[in-house]
């Protein structure tokens, strides 16, 4: 009796204390202990996806690997499609998460090729719902813009009469996707739909995620008090480092640049494993030392390239074009024009889509300007 009941425990904390709480991790241990003690039961699969997405919500990509690997195994082994499905989600959020984006799609087709709606109506969150999150947030990192648009429209379409957490999800995506395509408002709207939904029905990861994306949203809006107010008290500032680099940024518009540098350098080792933000948060760091009173140019010079070069590495090319305009403008403003174009120009080149969005609009502005001055 004691493996069903640590395990309905496991689900229960999930929902209670949130994803990665201590209690949800004592759960799923105590689980797989008693079930290892027993023989492999069929309930283990289970126990060790509650592990993974305990490991995972605390950023600890290296348990989260050797689960993820024994959840394959299992699920390749015995065939079945729903661990095919939950095998291949796992597979599919750490290829994000480390930064591997071109492989995040490859992942995700294998699960729409097991995946039956009537085979995950016991668990709380569909993996559909989650995996398009990822997926539209890897196709605007490799410069698909639209077709992530896309994706995040079909997502909330999918989620809609699904149960409440699933809606939440939703919400959560969105708020993903726009921070990357800088819409203060849209994130407000969803931020807010999302804050709604955690109230009503008692999910307190969402509301930390919906506190933390209001923060965004004031912060984008020039409400610096109000945002920054916000990021506080979700509680993500201590340990995401994406959260981090925004309240930096957000910390940095209001003027408080020994807090914005402070906080930037804590966002480099609040979740080191989290690969994905490294360009980000190189660029950030520019960005701020940029500000500072006498301004040392060739340490902003070198933090750009350094977010250029993290970008190439995981293949963000959205990302790298950000970080490229950025070192653009300044070589244009010490009169290394030329140099930025050269820099620009064919990165720009390869996008086809987005085209409207802020980075590619920004893009061209800079690249008008320099065809003018040559």
């Amino acid at each position: 009796m004691e493996l069903p009941l640590e395990l309905s425990l496991g689900q229960i904390f999930t929902a209670t204390k949130g994803f990665g709480s201590s209690e949800e991790l004592q759960a799923y241990q105590r689980a797989r202990e008693i079930s290892l003690q027993l023989g492999e039961s069929p309930q283990f699969f289970f126990i060790l996806l509650g592990l993974w997405s305990t490991a995972n919500s605390r950023s600890d990509m290296r348990a989260s690997e050797e689960i993820q690997n024994e959840l394959l195994r299992i699920a390749e082994r015995d065939g079945v499609s729903m661990y095919l499905v939950w095998a291949y989600f796992t597979q599919a959020l750490f290829a994000y998460e480390v930064g591997k984006f071109s492989e995040v799609g490859e992942r995700i087709e294998k699960i729409f090729q097991h995946y039956k709606t009537e085979e995950h109506s016991w668990s709380p969150f569909d993996p559909q719902v989650t995996v398009r999150n990822h997926a539209s947030l890897a196709l605007w990192h490799i410069g698909k813009i639209d077709q992530a648009r896309k994706l995040l429209s079909e997502t909330i379409e999918v989620a809609r009469p699904l149960s409440a957490p699933n809606i939440a999800m939703a919400h959560l995506a969105a708020c993903s996707l726009l921070i990357y395509l800088r819409d203060p408002q849209g994130i407000r709207d969803h931020a807010q739909a999302m804050l709604e939904i955690a109230r009503s029905d008692h999910l307190p990861s969402f509301l930390v995620w919906g506190t933390t994306y209001q923060g965004i949203a004031h912060a984008l809006l020039a409400e610096y008090e109000t945002g920054i107010a916000d990021y506080l008290a979700s509680g993500t500032h201590s340990s995401l480092g994406q959260y981090l680099s925004q309240l930096a940024e957000a910390y940095a518009r209001a003027g408080q640049h020994e807090q914005a540098l402070a906080t930037i350098e804590d966002a480099f080792g609040a979740a080191p494993e989290e690969e994905m933000h490294f360009p980000e948060l190189h660029r950030v760091r520019a960005d701020i030392l940029l500000l500072q009173p006498n301004a040392d140019m060739e340490a902003v010079e070198q933090g750009y390239r350094d977010a250029i070069a993290a970008s190439q590495k995981y293949q963000s090319l959205t990302q790298e074009l950000r970080a490229v305009t950025r070192l653009g403008r300044l070589l244009q403003s010490c009169g290394r024009g030329s140099e930025a174009r050269a820099l620009l120009a064919p990165l720009y080149a390869k996008f086809t889509e987005g085209l409207d969005t802020p980075d590619l609009i920004e893009a061209k502005s800079l690249l008008d300007e320099l065809g003018k001055s040559s």
